[in-house]
Formats: structure tokens, sequence, C-alpha cells
């Protein structure tokens, strides 16, 4: 990994994922 921005990217979208991928469309 580049830059610890890339591993807070990946753990926001899975949470955000696994949360409600609707929320992030809106």
């Amino acid at each position: 990994m580049s830059l610890p921005v890339e591993m807070f990217l990946m753990f926001f979208l899975a949470s955000t994922a696994t949360y409600s991928p609707t929320e992030l469309l809106i």
C-alpha cells in the first residue's frame, strides 16, 4: 500500500457496503 488513505477508503467502502449500499448512492 502506498498510503494509509487506501486502507481507510477500503475500510470505509466495506463498512458502507455492509451497512447500506443505498445510503452511499443517496
